[in-house]
């Protein structure tokens, strides 16, 4: 099951679940943190576990629409570097 939610007023997360228990996304369109949960058994508490995704500062005199949507850049970067070095022969 995957949940996400974008319009209405909800957190944005995006929810993986399971057999062996799920995993959230928090902030899914700017995930900086993953939250692992894993149920210990029947009778007793699931077990949470945290996983931070820091993304880097942004640069001095940029802004961004998204609160950590600098990890985007990171992304065009990587696009722009595969093409690049892919297809840049059979272009010209």
């Amino acid at each position: 099951m995957i949940t996400y939610n974008l319009r209405g007023f909800t957190p944005e997360d995006c929810l993986f679940v399971g057999t062996k228990g799920r995993l959230c996304l928090k902030n899914a369109h700017t995930c900086q943190q993953l939250v692992l949960t894993t149920p210990a058994g029947r009778d007793s508490a699931a077990t949470e576990t945290v996983f931070d995704l820091p993304c880097a500062p942004p640069r001095a005199g940029y802004s961004y629409h998204y609160p950590g949507s600098e990890g985007f850049l990171h992304e065009v970067r990587c696009v722009l570097e595969f093409y690049c070095s892919t297809f840049s022969n059979s272009i010209r």
